[in-house]
């Protein structure tokens, strides 16, 4: 074997050291070995110096050189996605179904800062400004629409013989802990089903014969008050006792025996300390990916959580079912259906919790809502205690029926309901594919866009109301000419359509009936601490604060 070394000329850089390897004559068993180079020349891999090769190791073959293969593609894999993006963005920009919509040039690109004001408690105010600039209909997301006109109703949520219902957006189709659909989130055919079984009990008829259920819990509001003794009392707090013992009887036929000890009960500290999740929620529920991802890694204590708080009103439902009610209730006419019309037993008891929370919280707000309002307006107040006081003596007692019949009262509600809706977001459909698209507010929206009504930005806008930031209940009594020109027809607090709130008519009576027995009962003065009561976040449903106030029983 022998070999020439000459290495006198060509250069190669190694570690800031100058050499040159050549090699004239080859023996594929030399090795070569010189500082931390060590190659090992095939014939394909002479190293020659000016006229010929060097190959070093850093060079060698990717197979043994997994570093550089991983660079590589990790700069592949840049590459790519960065195409995609730019190339995401250029259709969404200029060549997207929706890019002839007006919104905000981010919106057009991302939806990260509506999910930004989301989580901080400000998303009825961004959208709030976003319809002031740029009017009725607003892209504010790559794929999603938001209206404040009155015909978005009806074509969004609205029936029309023929068409495809739009059904809820992804993230409120997230299921409880058995898994099974309520009649907020079932498909159309069941959601028909359900409200079949559920209208009797709210009807007009059967309201008016459970008064007496409504009237003790009331009654028992009211001695609680007395014993303040002008002591500062939160009327958040005892609202919230009162509708949520009211609809636990209504729905189980017991109370969950809140008026009684006067206090919340674990179980609705825990519903109302979730609310502020809820942004988090619909986030995760939003993408698929995540939701899955999620599951797989959420804590053991927070299912526990869960489990526990469905289990509870499950076990509600199972004791009622268990017991002969003095009068027919809600599982009477659920019982009574012919087979394959009623409800199973996973149905009834995810139904149950539903009807709760949507039952006692978002009455428990409107009353705290009103009468923050009326505390802040006290001419309004004046008038609203006239017309109340003025009706107690002339019946001797409040009821369902003379209440109705209130013109100032029923304004009072409507106002507060436009200025502070329980529920003051939108809840996004999506335009069903069936129907390959469709007009809404005269426009074309392509199938599969999320589409909705945000009721806050609805009933603030300047364009639907005027002094839409005015207590004003004189604006739905007609008594002048001030308000002639509202959009009382964009006012949908309860939603539009076949899937409009089943309770609205029991909210209405209760709503009544508490308020109206509240100023025919007490003096009522806001508490300095309460003033600025209605600066509150939303979090899908507001993040009520304690309010404040001393109270005087009325003489006699």
């Amino acid at each position: 074997m022998c070999c020439n070394i000459d290495n006198s000329d060509g250069c190669v850089q190694y570690k800031g050291q100058m050499f040159s390897t050549r090699i004239d004559v080859f023996d594929e068993d030399i090795k070569l070995s010189l500082d931390d180079s060590q190659p090992i020349y095939y014939e394909s891999e002479l190293c020659q110096s000016n006229q010929g090769y060097y190959y070093h190791k850093s060079e060698m073959d990717p197979k043994e050189n997994p570093q550089h293969l991983l660079n590589s593609k990790s700069l592949g894999t840049f590459l790519v996605f960065s195409v995609y993006i730019l190339f995401s963005v250029l259709y969404n920009v200029f060549f997207h179904p929706l890019s002839k919509f007006p919104g905000p040039l981010w919106a057009r690109i991302t939806r990260i800062p509506y999910w930004i004001a989301n989580m901080k408690g400000e998303q009825v105010f961004f959208m709030h400004r976003l319809h002031e600039e740029y009017g009725p209909v607003v892209r504010y997301s790559p794929n999603e629409l938001s209206y404040t006109d009155a015909q978005a109703w009806r074509d969004i949520c609205g029936y029309t013989k023929g068409r495809s219902e739009n059904l809820k957006a992804v993230e409120f189709h997230n299921q409880p802990s058995n898994g099974t659909p309520y009649i907020l989130t079932v498909n159309t055919a069941d959601h028909a089903r359900i409200r079949r079984l559920f209208s009797p009990v709210f009807s007009e008829r059967y309201l008016k014969q459970h008064e007496p259920c409504f009237r003790k819990y009331v009654d028992l509001l009211m001695t609680r008050l007395h014993e303040t003794e002008g002591r500062p009392v939160d009327m958040t707090e005892k609202f919230n006792l009162t509708t949520f013992d009211i609809i636990s009887d209504f729905i189980f036929g017991e109370p969950l025996g809140l008026l009684e000890s006067n206090k919340y009960s674990s179980w609705l500290k825990i519903t109302f300390d979730s609310v502020r999740f809820l942004p988090f929620v619909q986030v995760i529920e939003y993408y698929p990916w995540l939701s899955k991802a999620f599951k797989l890694v959420e804590p053991r204590h927070v299912k526990a959580m869960k489990a526990s708080h469905f289990r509870y009103s499950a076990d509600k439902v199972d004791q009622r079912l268990k017991r002969e009610p003095d009068q027919p209730d809600l599982w009477s006419f659920v019982m009574s259906a012919a087979p394959g019309n009623g409800l199973a037993l996973n149905e009834m008891h995810v139904n149950a919790e539903f009807l709760i929370m949507a039952g006692a919280e978002t009455t428990g707000t409107l009353l705290s809502g009103v009468l923050y309002l009326l505390l802040q307006n006290p001419t309004k107040l004046e008038r609203l205690n006239n017309e109340v006081r003025e009706q107690a003596a002339a019946v001797g007692k409040l009821s369902l029926e003379n209440l109705a019949g209130l013109k100032y009262l029923n304004a009072c509600i409507q106002e507060a309901l436009r200025l502070y809706p329980p529920v003051p977001v939108g809840i996004p459909r999506v335009v069903s594919p069936d129907n390959g698209g469709q007009i809404i507010c005269g426009k074309w929206v392509p199938s599969g866009t999320r589409v909705c009504v945000h009721h806050y930005a609805t009933y603030w806008s300047s364009m639907n109301f005027r002094n839409p930031d005015h207590f004003s209940p004189e604006r739905w009594l007609g008594e002048n000419d001030t308000y002639r020109d509202d959009r009382r027809d964009t006012f949908q607090p309860f939603s539009f359509g076949p899937r409009n709130c089943v309770g609205q008519n029991m909210a209405w009576h209760e709503m009544r009936l508490v308020l109206g027995s509240l100023v025919s009962t007490f003096d009522i003065e806001l508490c300095e601490e309460s003033r600025r009561w209605l600066d509150q976040k939303v979090y899908a449903l507001w993040e009520k604060r304690p309010l404040l106030v001393r109270l005087t029983p009325m003489a006699g």
